[in-house]
């Protein structure tokens, strides 16, 4: 007998928690970005370090909560969900947040001596 290897209901849960975390997770990244101080050549490295550690704990704090109240709301339904989708959906977080905070990147390219336009 062959085991199953792909669960289509599963592979749609997936997606869905990947829609919603891309569409709640870029609009937290942009008033973080808004928010947070700005990327300035004028500040000292290890000051421009310190507010990449802090945005990047903010950023893990609020995503972490998100996966989970999203799937307790999902759960909460009564849904036949097995597992987890936002394992598999939250490989999408990181790229599309990062990517959105414009000033958090400039000053992470700034600290590796990355060019960054």
């Amino acid at each position: 007998m062959v085991k199953q290897i792909f669960y289509p209901k599963y592979a749609f849960f997936v997606a869905l928690y990947a829609i919603l975390f891309t569409i709640i997770g870029s609009s937290f990244a942009k008033i973080l970005d808004i928010y947070l101080p700005k990327f300035s050549k004028n500040k000292k490295k290890y000051k421009i370090l310190f507010e990449v550690s802090i945005q990047t704990a903010i950023n893990c704090i609020l995503f972490y909560a998100m996966r989970e109240y999203i799937h307790a709301l999902f759960t909460s339904f009564n849904y036949e969900i097995y597992g987890n989708p936002a394992k598999f959906a939250s490989l999408i977080i990181s790229p599309t947040v990062f990517l959105i905070q414009v000033n958090f990147m400039r000053k992470v390219a700034y600290l590796w001596n990355v060019e960054y336009y």
